[in-house]
């Protein structure tokens, strides 16, 4: 999947005055269901940095693993047990963004020390690094083939890129944006890329020729993540604070449906959005967890949200990153204090991961 932390901390660290002394005690009961939530199996409390943040969640190829990137290393957990973690170190910041190898042997990190790592998930041992100079990483995701990885960039520099995964050297650049480059995807056959921007657009890429296909428009705000249906024949993309999901119709370039987010959360928006293995549901992460039912006519009318927050009358603390398990009956989700583990059938918290004092 992907992360947008950066422009996300700066996002919230704006929002967070206004929005604690606006928002009225029971503006989070909405009409929407909702899970309350009820404490899983308590695990490892594990203790970030000084600001408490995680900025991406990942599951395994063979969903035997969950990594979480922190501000102090990679948590390694095994999803039979969700015990106490293993922590890959080697960064010399933040990590922001992590992303499996298709065949699970390898994991990608990039992080603040503008370089991406790349690890041996076998032996837990770093296997080498380079310098990608870029700061920071918005994201980094693996080809469908594992023999590329692509980058987005906010720090000004406003290119998609495309990498050799082993030697770390530049393969092609995504140029034409005018604003940050918050999330890249692949479709999955690996020959279009998508990137998400500051300029509130959708840019599609062929990834053979660095060419731009399309561009799609319809938010009115930075569009912070981008995913492809497995079938490659949509794309999901999710804005902050324009309170929509959009899907799209790759070929065509036009929309195919919108997907309001509760009002509580127009602060908010989508800061990251992703279709499930089979293509069935999609997810996204603002305040809450959302999920639609991409088959049906009308999606707004089969969504289902689940409780994130563990204040209700306080505001809670909100989720950034959400991905499915392979097999699709699993989601985690971290935020910039905690990462829980749900189950998208039951709609029950399995596990909370990681847990931090409120706001």
């Amino acid at each position: 999947m992907k992360n947008r932390s950066f422009s996300i901390l700066m996002i919230l660290l704006v929002a967070f005055p206004f929005m604690a002394c606006s928002l009225p005690p029971d503006s989070l009961n909405g009409s929407q269901r909702v899970l309350q939530q009820k404490r899983g199996h308590q695990g490892s409390n594990f203790v970030s940095g000084e600001d408490k943040s995680l900025f991406d969640v990942q599951f395994s190829p063979d969903g035997t693993l969950l990594a979480i990137a922190t501000d102090l290393g990679i948590l390694l957990y095994e999803t039979k047990t969700y015990d106490k973690p293993e922590i890959l170190k080697g960064h010399t910041g933040r990590i922001w963004s992590i992303a499996f190898r298709p065949d699970g042997k390898v994991l990608a990190s990039a992080g603040e020390d503008e370089t991406v790592r790349l690890w041996d998930v076998n032996r837990r041992q770093q296997i080498r690094a380079f310098g990608i100079n870029l700061y920071p990483t918005a994201n980094i995701v693996f080809s469908p083939d594992g023999k590329m990885l692509a980058s987005g960039s906010d720090d000004g520099i406003e290119n998609a890129y495309l990498w050799d995964a082993d030697t770390g050297q530049c393969l092609r650049t995504f140029s034409g944006h005018t604003g940050g480059v918050n999330d890249v995807a692949f479709s999955p056959d690996g020959k279009m890329l998508a990137s998400g921007t500051d300029e509130t657009i959708v840019c599609l890429w062929d990834v053979n020729t660095g060419q731009q296909i399309r561009t799609l428009t319809g938010h009115t705000n930075p569009v912070m993540s981008v995913s492809f249906s497995p079938d490659g024949k949509a794309l999901a993309s999710g804005s902050v604070s324009d309170n929509f999901v959009r899907v799209w119709d790759v070929n065509t370039g036009q929309q195919i449906n919108t997907l309001s987010i509760n009002d509580e959360e127009w602060i908010f928006g989508a800061f990251d959005v992703v279709f499930s293995p089979d293509g069935n549901t999609i997810a996204s992460v603002g305040f809450s967890i959302h999920l639609w039912q991409p088959s049906d006519a009308d999606m707004n009318h089969h969504h289902r949200s689940l409780w994130h927050g563990k204040y209700p009358h306080q505001y809670p603390n909100s989720v950034t990153d959400v991905t499915f398990s392979p097999d699709g009956n699993t989601i985690a989700c971290s935020g910039f204090r905690e990462a829980h583990v749900w189950d998208v059938k039951t709609e029950k918290l399995i596990r909370v991961l990681i847990s931090k004092p409120g706001i």
